[in-house]
């Protein structure tokens, strides 16, 4: 969803994530678990030899670069990209990391399902939800927006 509202709005109509790169912040693997985390310290995302790594793989990227989470976010500083590349760091878009959006663009508070049920809602849980997400999602962009317009 953050790729079709995005893309138009930076000049990739059709944006999908077939046109996408993906890498993360650390190629570790962490497995709570196993190791008591469940990714990377700050520390060890910023090491020069994960920095060149980013760097090899953001190499031939001369579009959009999107920074998703606080350990990305934070190696973003240290990634030297191509002249002209636009970049953003934006919140995690895992679930949990979207959730902790609290706000829509407007800046009214999104309300949890179980809150407008109780508001007087009547639309379905998954209605609410979907809602939400698309809220959230929507703050994203404009996060991304306001970095790289």
């Amino acid at each position: 969803m953050l790729l079709l509202k995005l893309g138009p709005l930076v000049g990739i109509p059709n944006l999908a994530r077939s046109d996408v790169t993906v890498t993360n912040a650390f190629t570790g693997v962490e497995y709570k678990a196993r190791t008591g985390r469940s990714e990377a310290s700050f520390a060890e995302a910023r090491k020069n030899d994960n920095v060149n790594r980013l760097n090899a793989e953001l190499a031939d990227i001369s579009d959009l670069v999107i920074f998703c989470g606080a350990r990305a976010n934070a190696v973003s500083k240290l990634v030297v990209l191509r002249p002209g590349t636009k970049a953003a760091c934006i919140p995690h878009l895992g679930m949990q990391g979207i959730n902790q959006i609290a706000g829509d663009v407007g800046g009214a508070p999104i309300l949890s399902v179980a809150e407008s049920k109780a508001a007087g809602d009547k639309r379905s849980a998954k209605e609410i939800g979907r809602d939400n997400t698309s809220k959230r999602i929507e703050v994203l962009v404009q996060l991304a927006l306001q970095q790289i317009k």
